[in-house]
C-alpha cells in the first residue's frame, strides 16, 4: 500500500465485499450464455474444462487485479500510474510494434485502422502502462452503455410478466397482437393496413374491425412468404371453408386481391366494395374470420397440441413454434419501440446512479447484501419448480451429462473465454473494488469465494432453465433468443406461468443490476480519485453521459436505420460497420478491450511490477498463500513445521507466479485471437473428394497415345 495513499472509503465487512464482487461477476452471461454452451459442448465434460480454466486463468488474473487495487488504494488509472516505472523497454517495444502496424495499414490504405494504430502507439510512448488502467475505465464506460439497454429490456419484461402481459396465446391477446405478429416482415402492405395493425386500442369496435381486416390480409401474405404456399392455392383452400360466413371470407380474399392489384374473385359489379364495407361490421363474422385465420396459421406451425394439465384435464393449446413466434414478435416490437427501450433504459440507469451515489458501504455494499441473497432465493425457487415438471430430467441430461465426443477445440476455447469474461476481468471493476479492501483482509480467500460463487450461480442457472424448457418440449437457444423468446412461451404453458415468468425476469434483473453498479463505480472512482470530483457529481454526470450513449444503442439494436449518418462515418473510416451500433459497441468492448486488458494486466504483474512485490502484498492477511508448502496445505499438514521447511519451494504463490507469467498470458492471447478471427478451431477439415466412377477412373488411368 502506498504510504501517501489518499483516505478513501472501505467495505464494512469481508462478506459485503465478497457479495459485491461476486455480484459484479454474476451477470446476464451467466444466465443466458453459460448454460447453453455447456449443454452444446459436452455437458459435464465442458464443466470440467471450465473449472480448469477458472483455476489457471480466471482466479490468477482476479488475484492480480485485487492485489493492484488493494496495494495502491486507487482506481485502475491511479494504480498503474503509481506502480509503472518511468521508463519500460517492454512498453516501448509494444508501442513500436503498434506504430509499425499503423504504417503497414497505411500502405494498404486502411485509413481508419491506421489512425487508430498511430494514436495507440503514441499514447503508449506517452503514458506507458498507465494506458492499461485507462483501457479498464473506458471498457467499463462502453460496456455499461449497451449493458444497461439489455437490463432495461429485463426491467420492462419483469413488469410485463407481473402484469400478465406476456401471454403468447393469440386468442387471449386478441387481434391486435396477432396482427403485430403477422405484419412483422411484410414490407409491401399498404400504409393503411400497417397503421391498423400497429394500433394499440382494441377496446373500440371500429378499431378492432380495422385490425382484424389487416390481420386477414397480412396472414395470407405471411404464409406465402414463410412457408412457400402460393396465394392462389391458399385462396382456394380458404374458399372451401366458406361455411359459417361466406361474405367474411370472400371479403378477406377480395381485399387481399385489391392490395396486390388483382381483380375481385366475383365478377359482379360492386361486389368487392360491398363485402369490404360490410363483411367485418358484425362481431360474429369477426370471430369467425379470426378462428379461420388462426386455424390456417397453426396448421403451418405444426397444428394444435393436446396436453394434460396438472389437474389431469385435457387442454388444446397453440403449437410451440407458434407461441415462440408470438413471443419473439413481442420482443421485437418491445425493443424496436424507441420510447419503451429508452424509457426502461433511463429507469435502470436512474437506479444505478442512486445506489452508486450513496457510496461504497452505504450504497453498493448495502445493496449487494440484499440483492445477492435475493438472487439465490429466486434461482433456487426456479430450480425446484423446473425439476418437478414432467420430462425435466431430459433437460438435466442435456445440460450436465458428460459427453467428451462433443468437446472440440472450439469448446475448449469457449470454456477459456467464458472463464475469463465471466469474472468481470479486464474492465477495471475488480481493481476498483479491491481498492476499497482493508489491508488485513485475506484477498486470496476472497478471490476463491468470488470465483466459487460466480461458477455456482452459472451452474444453477442451467438447472433453473433447461428442465422447464425440455419439460415443455421447446428447443434450447442461446442469448436473448432464450431469455426473451423461448422462455416466455415456456412459462405461458406452465401452471402459474405468470408467477414463474416474473420470478425469472426478476432474477435476471438482479444479476444485471449487481454488474451494472460495479461498471458505473469504475468510472466514478476515476473522477473521484484522479480529478477530485465529488462522488455525487461524478456519478450523476457520467451516469447521464452513459445514458445518452446507451440511448443510441437502444435505437440501433437490429440495424442502422435510425443512425445512417454514423454508419456512413464508420464505413468511411474502417471499411465496414456490421450489425448495428449496439453490435459495434459490444464487439469493441468484449472482443478487444477486455481480453487485451486482461492480457496486459497479467504481463504487467508478472514481468514489470513483479510477482515478488505482488506476493508480498497478498501475504498480508493471506500467509498460507505464500508461506505454506502447497502439498502440506492440501494434505492437512500446514501446521507441521517439518513439512514446511525452506527447501520446500512449491507454494501456492510459486504456482500462481508461473500461471501469471506464462500460462495465463498465452491462454488469454489464444482466446483473443480466436475471438477476433485470427485463429479458428471451428473450421472442419475439407472432406476428401469422392472416387470417380469406374468408367472415368479407367479412362484416366489409360496411357495416352
Amino acid at each position: 500500500m502506498a504510504g501517501n495513499a489518499p483516505k478513501r472509503e472501505h467495505w464494512g465487512s469481508s462478506l459485503g465485499f465478497i457479495l459485491a464482487a461476486a455480484g459484479s461477476a454474476v451477470g446476464l452471461g451467466n444466465i443466458w450464455k453459460f448454460p447453453y454452451i455447456t449443454g452444446q459442448n459436452g455437458g459435464g465434460a465442458f464443466v470440467l474444462v471450465y473449472l480448469l480454466c477458472i483455476a489457471v486463468i480466471g482466479l490468477p488474473v482476479m488475484l492480480c487485479e485485487l492485489t493492484l487495487g488493494r496495494h495502491t488504494q486507487r482506481n485502475p488509472v491511479g494504480a498503474f500510474k503509481q506502480l509503472s516505472p518511468k521508463s519500460c523497454t517492454l512498453a516501448q517495444l509494444i508501442g513500436s510494434g503498434i506504430l509499425l502496424l499503423g504504417f503497414f495499414l497505411l500502405c494498404f490504405q486502411v485509413w481508419g485502422w491506421a489512425i487508430v494504430a498511430f494514436l495507440v502507439g503514441f499514447l503508449i510512448f506517452r503514458f506507458g502502462w498507465v494506458l492499461v488502467g485507462t483501457m479498464g475505465v473506458v471498457a467499463g464506460f462502453v460496456i455499461l452503455s449497451f449493458y444497461s439497454v439489455v437490463a432495461g429490456w429485463t426491467l420492462g419484461y419483469t413488469i410485463k410478466s407481473a402484469t400478465g402481459d406476456l401471454k403468447t396465446d393469440p386468442g387471449a391477446q386478441g387481434a391486435n397482437l396477432l396482427a403485430h405478429v403477422l405484419l412483422a416482415n411484410v414490407k409491401n402492405a399498404p400504409e393503411d393496413v400497417q397503421a391498423a395493425a400497429k394500433a394499440e386500442d382494441t377496446s373500440a369496435a371500429v378499431q378492432d374491425q380495422k385490425i382484424e381486416n389487416a390481420a386477414q390480409i397480412v396472414a395470407l401474405t405471411e404464409v406465402e412468404k414463410n412457408f412457400g404456399m402460393k396465394l392462389t392455392e391458399l385462396e382456394q383452400e380458404v374458399v372451401k371453408c366458406q361455411t359459417e360466413s361466406e361474405d367474411a371470407l370472400a371479403g378477406a380474399i377480395n381485399r387481399l386481391r385489391k392490395c396486390f392489384g388483382l381483380k375481385p374473385a366475383d365478377s359482379e359489379p360492386g361486389m368487392a366494395k360491398r363485402v369490404f364495407e360490410e363483411a367485418f361490421a358484425d362481431a360474429v363474422s369477426q370471430q369467425i374470420a379470426r378462428d379461420k385465420l388462426i386455424a390456417h396459421l397453426t396448421e403451418h406451425y405444426g397444428g394444435m397440441e393436446e396436453v394434460v394439465d396438472h389437474d389431469g384435464k385435457k387442454q388444446t393449446r397453440f403449437p410451440r413454434k407458434f407461441r415462440t413466434a408470438v413471443a419473439g414478435q413481442q420482443f421485437h416490437l418491445f425493443m424496436d419501440n424507441p420510447a419503451l427501450a429508452i424509457g426502461w433504459h433511463f429507469v435502470f440507469m436512474l437506479v444505478c446512479i442512486g445506489i452508486v451515489c450513496m457510496g461504497v458501504e452505504k450504497g453498493i455494499e448495502r445493496a449487494s447484501k440484499v440483492l445477492m441473497p435475493t438472487l439465490f432465493v429466486l434461482i433456487l425457487a426456479l430450480i425446484v419448480r423446473g425439476l418437478t415438471l414432467d420430462g425435466a430430467i431430459e433437460g438435466v441430461r442435456f445440460y450436465l451429462s458428460p459427453d467428451f465426443s462433443k468437446l472440440t477445440g472450439e469448446g475448449f476455447l469457449l470454456a477459456l473465454g467464458h472463464a475469463f469474461f465471466s469474472l468481470s476481468l479486464g474492465m477495471g471493476a475488480i481493481i476498483t473494488y479491491g481498492s476499497y479492501v482493508d489491508r488485513e483482509q485475506n484477498i486470496f480467500l476472497s478471490a476463491l469465494s468470488i470465483t466459487a460463487l460466480d461458477t455456482l450461480i452459472a451452474l444453477m442457472a442451467g438447472l433453473a432453465i433447461f428442465p422447464a424448457v425440455f419439460a415443455e418440449g421447446f428447443d434450447p437457444a442461446a442469448g436473448p433468443g432464450l431469455v426473451f423468446q423461448t422462455l416466455p412461451a415456456v412459462f405461458n404453458g406452465m401452471p402459474a406461468g405468470t408467477l414463474w415468468a416474473t420470478v425469472f425476469f426478476l432474477l435476471l434483473l438482479v444479476a444485471a443490476l449487481t454488474s451494472a453498479i460495479s461498471l458505473l463505480e469504475v468510472v466514478t472512482a476515476y473522477f473521484v480519485d484522479e480529478r477530485k470530483w465529488s462522488r455525487k457529481t461524478a456519478t450523476i454526470v457520467f451516469g447521464i453521459v452513459i445514458f445518452a450513449l446507451g440511448s443510441l444503442c437502444a435505437i440501433s439494436v437490429g440495424d442502422w436505420d435510425r443512425l445512417r449518418w454514423l454508419q456512413a462515418a464508420l464505413i468511411t473510416a474502417f471499411g465496414s460497420a456490421k450489425g448495428s451500433f449496439f453490435d459495434v459497441m459490444d464487439r469493441f468492448a468484449s472482443n478487444w478491450m477486455l481480453p487485451l486488458g486482461g492480457l496486459l494486466i497479467s504481463v504487467f504483474v508478472g514481468w514489470v511490477w513483479g510477482t515478488k512485490k505482488a506476493v508480498d502484498e497478498i501475504r498480508h492477511g493471506s500467509h498460507n498463500f505464500a508461506d505454506v508448502h502447497l502439498f502440506s496445505l492440501l494434505s492437512g499438514l500446514k501446521d507441521d513445521h517439518s513439512h514446511n521447511s525452506k527447501v520446500h519451494v512449491v507454494t501456492l504463490a510459486s504456482v500462481w507466479g508461473i500461471f501469471i507469467r506464462f500460462v495465463s498470458p498465452v491462454a488469454v492471447l489464444i482466446a483473443f485471437m480466436n475471438t477476433i478471427g485470427w485463429i479458428d478451431f471451428s473450421r472442419k477439415a475439407p472432406e476428401p473428394p469422392e472416387d470417380p466412377p469406374a468408367a472415368e477412373k479407367s479412362a484416366e488411368e489409360a496411357p495416352a497415345e
